[in-house]
């Protein structure tokens, strides 16, 4: 279970506010993920990456077959597969989907099947719930002792649980 943070120190002051902790967080963890820590190569590259539209032309047979309709039987075998039981922000857990009628399997499996063909993925499965969880033998009360943690969609996991195997299939029988 998750202990809440009540302190932290930081420039010489000792936050207790639970808004200042989760900005001081946030401010932290973004400085991570800018682009001004990475090579102008890299940058480049991504920048490179994220401009193309994707236009699928003269595929493969076996490139074919990945973007083929997600089956139901991908749906059960990646539920079957997840672990864990933490939601994400919309609270849906791997249990409450594993349990579904199979009514709502096959409305769920059409959610899929959509979002596949039309190459839109859901704003709401993009946003995470970000814990910070103390790093062992570290001071609690240092921004830099925590590591964080996204708690994702369940929803979108098991997505790309199924599209995870069929790129590591493709790639490796090509």
């Amino acid at each position: 279970p998750h202990t809440p943070v009540t302190a932290i120190q930081t420039n010489n002051k000792v936050l207790t506010n639970s808004e200042e902790i989760a900005d001081t967080f946030a401010q932290l963890w973004a400085r991570y993920s800018n682009d001004d820590n990475f090579c102008e190569e890299y940058v480049r590259e991504k920048q490179h990456w994220l401009s193309m539209v994707y236009a699928p032309q003269g595929l493969s047979v076996s490139a074919t077959c990945v973007e083929n309709k997600i089956t139901l039987c991908e749906l059960i075998s990646a539920l079957q597969h997840a672990k864990g039981k933490t939601p994400g922000i919309d609270r849906i857990s791997y249990p409450m989907l594993s349990n579904l009628p199979p009514i709502a399997k096959q409305r769920l499996l059409s959610l899929y099947n959509s979002i596949f063909e039309k190459g839109s993925y859901p704003h709401p499965w993009r946003i995470a719930t970000v814990i910070p969880i103390i790093k062992p033998n570290k001071p609690a009360d240092l921004p830099s002792s925590y590591r964080p943690i996204s708690l994702l969609s369940c929803l979108s996991k098991i997505f790309e649980k199924i599209i995870a195997k069929r790129l590591t299939w493709f790639v490796t029988k090509n």
